[in-house]
């Protein structure tokens, strides 16, 4: 085996790593209302309708319905999501995480340096 065929076979491996973390990324940023984690998921020229590209239209289509639970408490993306409801103005869109960024980097990210939530397991 050569060193380029090495590369290669390390790079393809990598890039299916970063695939299968993808679809993680994107449930958790979802179910967390981590609207700037999980925008920065798609290309910056996302199509959102016929007449709005990016990332800040992608951002502004969430409802905000609070609903009792206590899951949401444990991620500080939710006061975030709920104390800034869309108006008429896109809103601005934070820096994407730097690449490559692991699952354990976005999870830090996503805490906005909170400390790890205590859960009881009955």
């Amino acid at each position: 085996m050569t060193e380029q065929t090495l590369l290669a076979r390390i790079d393809r491996l990598e890039s299916l790593d970063e695939i299968r973390q993808l679809a993680a990324k994107y449930a958790l940023s979802l179910d967390m209302r981590d609207m700037d984690a999980h925008v920065n998921l798609f290309v910056p020229d996302i199509r959102v309708s016929r007449d709005q590209v990016g990332r800040a239209h992608l951002k502004r289509w969430p409802d905000r319905e609070a609903y009792d639970g206590a899951y949401h408490e444990l991620w500080p993306s939710w006061a975030e999501f709920r104390s800034n409801p869309p108006d008429g103005r896109a809103p601005e869109v934070a820096p994407p995480a730097p690449a490559p960024a692991p699952l354990e980097q976005f999870l830090i990210r996503m805490r906005r340096g909170a400390a790890d939530p205590k859960i009881r397991v009955r």
